[in-house]
């Protein structure tokens, strides 16, 4: 009984993260919307440990789950080695420890608790419905917002072009370059954000190709429309690799999409402001910067001081430094703009310079190991399952390439995307016993 009303919550906690901002914004309440807003890293404290019992009463294979716990491990003490090194406060340092591996130890939970082949299909068949979801209501939205100003000419501050916005139209006017990307308006649906509505789509649509035994032509429509209405590099780039990746794979008729989309990331977006959302003028220095152009020099300019062990978890660029002020924006004279842009979104929104700058050069080789550790485990459960459960892992394998470039170009935590791949990993793993026993087999729903 306890096993299964985990599993209905772990299935309804994914349901509800590609709306968790909504639904907090919705909720008036202070506590039940802060619930919701940590509803992901809630999930991850009450369930670790009756996860890792789980695993270990079940004796799930120890090739996968039990490299991959090492890796966590390793990086894990990595950060406290590095939050020694520079005397900070251990609670801290914990935090910050527990911010970098908190999702990854989301594969654990998952696959202690759903290790069923036709559980995990039934679970995703439920989250391609929301972001079609997603995607149909992005397409609507750039529609409306293209087909008003460039057909019914109104005023790019005009409300009435923008469904679901809470943009004053002041707000429009001052960010209208971001808002609306070489004449694209950028839509974000239901979740306030269009890179990682792009994102979630490109993760939904490259599980459905794998894992659907027909492609619906409606469902593939939306959920590139959310990409495309996205207007987000990371969208793009990760979309172009894994089409070219299905091409290969004898799906010809991506080509027009990944040329077209190819056409937009060359031409234009490769000429794109860095975050032109925020530039300001570096008096030290006499020249304009971009907030992500900016924080990458502070980021190198930190690791050059503290190049093997960095400044330790939860000192920069992260959630916990702005949770708990952090010297170190002192200390480096970080702009106070831009400090202030961090506290406002949270990070400084790109994962490698934060990392090598909080853990330094053994910290990016701690991590390069854990997503090898993960890629390793999925080879090695792909070779243990028949050919239609194996298109499973195939997906997991090629959605890392998503996960890879979101890294380049947004904090390590955006739970929607991370979470959501991570559960699929930890079912993909729990899936994979030690026992042989025969697997159920994987059926189309």
């Amino acid at each position: 009984m306890f096993g299964k009303i985990i599993k209905i919550w772990l299935i309804t906690i994914l349901l509800i993260l590609p709306f968790q901002l909504l639904i907090s914004r919705t909720i008036k309440i202070g506590a039940v919307s802060s619930l919701v807003r940590y509803l992901d890293e809630t999930t991850v404290v009450l369930l670790i440990f009756p996860a890792m019992w789980r695993l270990y009463k079940k004796e799930y294979d120890t090739k996968t789950l039990t490299g991959l716990l090492l890796s966590v491990f390793i990086l894990g003490v990595v950060g406290l080695i590095s939050g020694a090194v520079n005397k900070n406060p251990f609670w801290i340092t914990g935090l910050g420890i527990f911010d970098y591996i908190k999702n990854f130890l989301v594969i654990f939970i998952y696959a202690a608790f759903i290790d069923d082949f036709k559980e995990s299909k039934q679970v995703f068949n439920c989250l391609l419905i929301a972001a079609v979801l997603l995607g149909g209501i992005a397409l609507i939205q750039s529609g409306w917002a293209m087909g008003s100003l460039y057909i019914l000419k109104k005023e790019i501050t005009d409300k009435s072009m923008y469904i679901l916005s809470e943009s004053t139209p002041q707000e429009l006017l001052e960010h209208k370059d971001e808002i609306w990307r070489f004449g694209i308006y950028r839509a974000s649906s239901l979740m306030y954000n269009s890179s990682i509505l792009g994102l979630y789509c490109l993760l939904i649509l490259n599980m459905y190709f794998y894992l659907a035994p027909k492609l619906n032509i409606a469902y593939v429509v939306a959920l590139v429309s959310g990409i495309f209405a996205s207007v987000s590099r990371m969208s793009y780039t990760g979309f172009i690799l894994i089409m070219f990746i299905h091409i290969f794979k004898g799906r010809k008729w991506l080509v027009p999409l990944a040329v077209f989309f190819s056409i937009i990331v060359i031409f234009f977006m490769s000429s794109m402001y860095d975050l032109d959302m925020l530039s300001f003028l570096n008096e030290e220095k006499g020249q304009d910067y971009s907030f992500r152009g900016y924080m990458r020099e502070t980021s190198i300019e930190i690791w050059q001081d503290h190049p093997f062990w960095g400044i330790g978890p939860g000192f920069f660029g992260g959630v916990i430094s702005n949770r708990y002020p952090s010297h170190i924006y002192e200390e480096y004279n970080v702009h106070l703009q831009a400090r202030r842009f961090i506290n406002k979104i949270g990070s400084i929104d790109q994962f490698w310079p934060q990392l090598i700058a909080e853990v330094g050069i053994i910290g990016i080789f701690s991590f390069v190991l854990l997503i090898l550790s993960i890629l390793r485990g999925l080879t090695i459960a792909k070779h243990q399952v028949n050919s239609g459960e194996m298109n499973l892992y195939k997906g997991l394998i090629t959605s890392m390439i998503c996960i890879i470039v979101y890294f380049w170009g947004s904090g390590l935590n955006v739970s929607t995307i991370l979470f959501t791949y991570c559960a699929f990993l930890g079912m993909g793993y729990g899936c994979i016993k030690n026992k042989s026993k025969q697997l159920l087999g994987y059926q189309s729903t």
